[in-house]
């Protein structure tokens, strides 16, 4: 009978997940921003990435700009990141929907002396 190897392999390396829709400007983003406060446009700005070896266009340039909350001759010292404000805003709503649904629905009419009219009494 033949004996078991005691040799054992090596497991395979698994590298690490990468978010698979991460910008190609996520590397230039201190320096996009610092561009934008000193209040050049984006045409500048992309001309001054292909120089890089980036190729994008200058809409992509705005785009990128609006999703991280970069605006023209603004001075963002403390800015929040842009996952943290969207998670406040998603617990607001439900914080809102949930107080919405405790609240009790009643029907109240308070013109007792009138009769309550409808939509066919105005036909």
């Amino acid at each position: 009978m033949k004996q078991p190897d005691d040799t054992r392999r090596e497991e395979p390396v698994i590298p690490p997940y990468e978010y698979p829709l991460r910008s190609q400007l996520e590397p230039f983003t201190v320096l996009i921003r610092e561009l934008r406060e000193e209040r050049y446009p984006y045409h500048v700005i992309v001309e001054w990435l292909r120089e890089r070896g980036v190729a994008i266009s200058w809409q992509g340039v705005q785009k990128f700009c609006r999703r991280r909350g970069i605006v023209k001759g603004k001075r963002h010292a403390t800015a929040p990141p842009v996952e943290d404000l969207r998670r406040k805003r998603i617990a607001d709503r439900v914080a809102y929907r949930k107080a919405e649904k405790e609240t009790e629905k009643i029907f109240r009419y308070d013109g007792y002396d009138k009769p309550i009219r409808t939509w066919r009494d105005d036909t």
